[in-house]
């Protein structure tokens, strides 16, 4: 007769340690201050590790206290989930608990180098998106062990209604990036729609959110050309923003524009388009990727577009190349037009996606969603530990 496997009690509350940044200017910190706020209000003992030195104190805003209490707390017992959302990824294990990854990519196919690891040691690994939950089980990830666990937004922060932020433009209809102006993002692909598409008689700007210069995609931005077209003086109106917005200036951004233009080629999830959604602004996105979790086609406008294979630099990936989605140039052109002309339709949308993002996309139902693959996870054994006596091999 065999013998019974070991019993793994289910905990009510799992200790939770969170690594990764918190006081930072970048959306990792984000999604990592809102899940563990509310994982907090939610009852849990969490114990956080920063990644990096903060960019700012708890003082800014008056929820943070909770989070600056928590930093290297000590529990009251070994912690049951070490969750880890940093970039770059580190595969060191963590000396205790089911080892969670929060890891989203935008590039079609996985490192090589994380399979392995990913595959055997890590208990579960959390995706924003289905997007990119299918990029790891195509590229050979198990698929029990990826969840999607989507991002949210502070409805409280983020509704219809903000105080417009004043703009330095006499234009009546505002188009909206918010992002790195980088390739991955599309930038350069609005920018020539924009301007086949208008001229400087045309009662239009486009107003440009650069965000990410001083952390990820420093020295990688087009600002020097953003600001070369504006002093040329040819062609419609462009602002480009560069001064640090904090979270509660951007609903007014929002609320200062008419339609959030997102052309991206690579995204993990696209905050701002949700963000955006939130304050009930009109959205053009790119069709096909992370996006469409949140952006259906009756509330939305998306762009087609196709697959193209591309080198990741200083990166091999798993086939051979990665992949990004190329927005049809064309069609982004005629919903610009088709926005810009018709703002009644625009807006009964816009308001119909306000109730979609309220209903399942807050940070509150993330962190439900968070919670339960966590009181999953603990009532099982570790993996890397079973792996270590022989127990599992993959």
């Amino acid at each position: 007769m065999e013998p019974k496997p070991p019993s793994y009690k289910r905990p009510e509350k799992p200790r939770i340690i969170w690594e990764g940044s918190q006081f930072v200017h970048h959306s990792l910190a984000l999604v990592n201050r809102e899940l563990c706020l509310q994982l907090i209000d939610k009852g849990c003992e969490v114990s956080i590790i920063p990644y990096e030195a903060d960019q700012y104190g708890s003082d800014a805003d008056t929820r943070f206290g909770a989070l600056a209490s928590r930093i290297r707390a000590p529990m009251s017992g070994p912690p049951d989930i070490h969750v880890r959302h940093q970039w770059p990824p580190n595969f060191t294990p963590p000396p205790k608990g089911r080892w969670v990854m929060i890891q989203p990519w935008e590039f079609g196919r996985l490192p090589e180098a994380w399979v392995e690891p990913m595959s055997t040691l890590v208990d579960e690994l959390w995706v924003p998106s289905r997007h990119v939950l299918k990029t790891y089980v195509s590229s050979g990830i198990p698929a029990d062990r990826v969840q999607v666990v989507p991002n949210g937004v502070n409805t409280r922060v983020f509704h219809p209604g903000a105080p417009p932020l004043p703009l330095r433009t006499n234009k009546s209809f505002k188009f909206l990036f918010v992002g790195g102006t980088i390739w991955r993002k599309g930038i350069d692909l609005l920018i020539q729609a924009y301007f086949s598409t208008f001229s400087a008689a045309d009662n239009v700007a486009l107003v440009i959110k650069d965000m990410g210069q001083d952390s990820f995609y420093r020295q990688q931005g087009a600002g020097d050309s953003i600001r070369d077209i504006q002093n040329s003086g040819k062609g419609p109106e462009i602002l480009y923003l560069t001064e640090m917005l904090r979270e509660h200036q951007m609903p007014g951004l929002f609320a200062a524009c008419d339609c959030l233009v997102h052309p991206y080629r690579g995204e993990g999830f696209g905050l701002p388009i949700l963000e955006a959604m939130a304050c009930g602004l009109p959205v053009v996105a790119t069709a096909g990727g992370a996006s469409d979790d949140f952006c259906p086609p009756d509330l939305c406008y998306g762009i087609s577009a196709r697959r193209r294979e591309i080198d990741v630099e200083g990166t091999r990936v798993v086939g051979g190349a990665g992949w990004v989605l190329e927005p049809n140039l064309e069609e982004l052109k005629r919903l610009l037009r088709h926005v810009y002309e018709n703002r009644d339709e625009t807006a009964s949308r816009a308001r119909r996606a306000v109730d979609l993002v309220s209903a399942h996309y807050t940070w509150e139902n993330a962190a439900r969603q968070a919670l339960r693959r966590m009181e999953i996870i603990a009532a099982r054994p570790i993996r890397r530990e079973q792996k270590t006596h022989g127990i599992v091999s993959g």
